[in-house]
């Protein structure tokens, strides 16, 4: 009649038995998203460092030392007037998004 049995979950244990274990591979990844970051940073650093050149010029025929630029530049990177600070976002409560996903398909509120 063309009728067969397949031994299917023996299959599948069988083939379960050579799985791979996914935990060295997120321990991997993770070790290169940190050596990536790591030297993103610099890059951005050295992006910066050649960004102002003009000003480390002007501050070296000034008198100040290499250190002293270093650390003025240093001290003035990463500041940002108050005015240019993005706002933080505000967060939602159950309620808000209650109305929020009324409007969605198969969406209601309680």
């Amino acid at each position: 009649m063309g009728l067969t049995v397949t031994p299917v979950k023996a299959q599948a244990l069988e083939a379960a038995q050579g799985a791979t274990d996914f935990g060295e591979y997120f321990t991997y990844f993770s070790f290169f998203l940190m050596v990536s970051a790591l030297l993103l940073t610099g890059l951005f650093f050295k992006l910066g460092i050649e960004q102002r050149t003009k000003e480390i010029g002007v501050l070296r025929a000034l008198g100040f030392r290499r250190r002293g630029s270093a650390r003025f530049s240093c001290w003035k990177g990463p500041r940002w007037p108050p005015s240019e600070l993005p706002p933080a976002p505000r967060p939602l409560w159950p309620t808000e998004l209650s109305s929020c996903w009324a409007s969605a398909p198969g969406g209601s509120t309680r």
